[in-house]
């Protein structure tokens, strides 16, 4: 296992990210400088002083996003991984003193410019045929133009770098895994500075932060936060059955109230019904015990009625003359069938007034 090597991935040309000139490369125009590439070097700052030990292990123009150091590289960008032996660039890339890469290219004869006096240093964007450009040299600077950093590995880190990591059923990369919280770190921690090494990024909040420690502690937050919104979501579900089951049971309750309701509207009409038969019955008794009382109560007042004009007879003094007349008064005599005529028709009176009252 080598022990003496460190390998750093690094973004050569960055495609549709705009550098600190405001150069902007698309992706075709990169393949064909790409296609260009025949034998490169490497130094340090442009100086022209080439190094050995050296090695291209990857070069390739990507196909998907990836990401370096937490900054994202878009599709169609050329990218590098180099295997570094070199003691004194080790130590530079060690020392933070090399931050990223950065090209040179010839230019060939057929190059068409925007202005065909321009000398010295060409911008890309002043090139109209990318394909006359011919890579030559690649440096490794403090300051590098696309500001794009490196990214520093063992070879640990670099051969286990590409492997899949399986969480339950799932295959996932760890480059699309830790790609939002390492563009979060950038955004919010990472201070661009091209004159000046990058300062250890801080925080208010945190203090000095460290971006691997960042990352993971973000990554472990994000998969609590996952299992804690399934069980937000199974207590819902829960809820929401527990609640049909309420609405359920009030409608039945609702439903034994109208039909108590119903059954009592019946039992009070059928009272009403036999009320007014059982009033007419006592009225009827009524009547009839009155029908019967009325004829005795007239039986015994005409029997009072009897004595009591006897009575009257028997009290009479006997009339022997009036003062007027000197002639001698007849006795009335009334026989027994007057009598009962008389007291027949008081009776009838007496009953008539009665009935009457």
């Amino acid at each position: 296992m080598p022990t003496d090597v460190i390998y750093i991935k690094c973004c050569v040309l960055a495609s549709q990210i705009p550098d600190i000139t405001n150069d902007v490369l698309q992706r075709s125009d990169i393949k064909k400088i790409f296609a260009n590439t025949k034998n490169i070097n490497f130094d340090i700052e442009h100086q022209r002083k080439y190094l050995s030990g050296i090695e291209i292990v990857e070069n390739y123009i990507n196909q998907t996003e990836e990401h370096i150091k937490g900054t994202m590289i878009p599709p169609g960008s050329w990218i590098m991984v180099l295997a570094i032996y070199n003691n004194q660039l080790q130590n530079s890339i060690q020392e933070n003193k090399i931050r990223g890469v950065s090209l040179r290219t010839a230019l060939g004869e057929a190059v068409n410019l925007t202005d065909n006096t321009l000398t010295g240093r060409i911008e890309y964007k002043d090139i109209l045929n990318k394909e006359e450009m011919q890579p030559e040299s690649i440096s490794f600077t403090s300051d590098p133009a696309n500001e794009i950093p490196i990214e520093v590995m063992t070879y640990e880190a670099y051969t286990a770098k590409n492997k899949n990591r399986r969480t339950g059923d799932k295959m996932i990369n760890e480059d699309s895994e830790n790609s939002f919280w390492r563009r979060l770190f950038k955004e919010n921690f990472t201070a661009k500075n091209t004159a000046n090494p990058t300062p250890q990024p801080t925080s208010e909040l945190l203090g000095s932060v460290d971006a691997e420690e960042f990352m993971n502690s973000m990554i472990e937050s994000q998969k609590a936060i996952s299992k804690q919104t399934e069980l937000i979501q199974k207590l819902v579900e829960s809820q929401t059955k527990s609640a049909d089951a309420i609405n359920n049971l009030k409608i039945e309750l609702e439903q034994f109230k109208l039909n108590l309701s119903d059954m009592k509207l019946a039992t009070t009409n059928t009272e009403e019904t036999t009320e007014p038969k059982e009033q007419d019955t006592e009225n009827q008794e009524e009547n009839t015990e009155e029908i019967e009382t009325k004829p005795q109560d007239a039986k015994e007042k005409q029997n009072t009625d009897k004595e009591q004009d006897e009575n009257k007879e028997k009290e009479k003094p006997e009339e022997k003359h009036t003062a007027k007349s000197r002639k001698p008064v007849r006795r009335l005599v009334q026989t027994n069938q007057e009598q009962e005529e008389i007291l027949k028709f008081i009776a009838n009176r007496s009953y008539e007034n009665f009935m009457k009252n």
